[in-house]
């Protein structure tokens, strides 16, 4: 009996150590895992696509303080077929997969403004994008400036683009879908509303918002087929977020909470920095 189980137990080894040589040996047997991986968690819950809905699902609603509970800010939207995300910060991605929603056909990242906390998980859902089958450059719809946020995370991200594509061939991760491609939305004041994407009975609207010292600073009106859905982006009470919300479906509405934000810079002050006025 002895000898039988340590016979079985060294054919397992064996079999294991094959395995293992052949994903560590053939780079055809890695992409095969890779695909899997990608396949399982993305892309599963199809109930989203319904042509006749506009889903809206909230992927980040934390703040730039790290939260273990929370993504930071980002939001997913569907419609028509289309798949708009409204900013993309730390953590979105996980949250995504969590999910299991798809984001292979991302149209585009609407963004409000480019504190961190709204652009930092770019690079992921770039790059999960990619790896799920996006084919085209990675559109980025924002105020003037998106530009050069493109240009900064194509640059950082470029040596690795060139190995992931050198790996695992531009079948696979294709070469177009490396790229970045801002548009500059330009609104030109407060008054206005600018159509941001028009195609498919989607239309997106982009509007100013009072977000000081930023300047510009953005939300956003997404309409479809009667429905539609606002992000006000980072903002105060604000007639122009009243105004270009009156009759939607639904307002997503930042806020905060003044007297923990308070607390918190009283904090950072108790640990060395020193206190700014009205700190606690």
């Amino acid at each position: 009996m002895k000898r039988l189980m340590a016979a079985a137990i060294s054919l397992v080894v064996a079999i294991a150590a094959i395995g293992f040589g052949i994903i560590w040996f053939l780079p055809s047997a890695q992409d095969a895992i890779m695909a899997r991986v990608v396949a399982s968690n993305v892309a599963v819950t199809t109930a989203v696509l319904d042509e006749d809905a506009l889903h809206v699902v909230l992927c980040g609603t934390g703040s730039p303080v790290p939260d273990p509970e929370r993504a930071q800010s980002c939001a997913i939207v569907y419609a028509g077929g289309k798949v708009f995300m409204v900013d993309s910060g730390l953590g979105g991605w996980e949250r995504l997969a969590g999910f299991r929603l798809p984001v292979d056909d991302l149209t585009a990242i609407l963004l409000t403004h480019f504190h961190s906390d709204h652009i930092s998980g770019i690079p992921d859902i770039a790059l999960n994008s990619w790896a799920s089958g996006h084919r085209e450059a990675f559109v980025l719809y924002g105020p003037p400036g998106v530009e050069t946020v493109a240009k900064g995370f194509d640059l950082a991200y470029s040596l690795d683009d060139g190995y992931r594509i050198a790996h695992h061939g531009a079948n696979f991760f294709a070469v177009e879908g490396a790229e970045y491609l801002p548009i500059v939305v330009e609104v030109p004041d407060r008054h206005a509303g600018v159509t941001v994407f028009d195609e498919g009975g989607v239309k997106v609207t982009a509007f100013r918002v009072n977000h000081e010292p930023v300047d510009q600073a953005y939300g956003y009106r997404i309409d479809y087929k009667g429905r539609s859905v606002v992000f006000s982006g980072d903002t105060k009470k604000d007639e122009n977020v009243a105004t270009f919300a009156r009759g939607a479906d639904v307002l997503i509405h930042e806020a905060l909470a003044h007297h923990m934000a308070g607390l918190r810079e009283g904090g950072a002050g108790s640990c060395g920095r020193p206190p700014r006025q009205g700190d606690a």
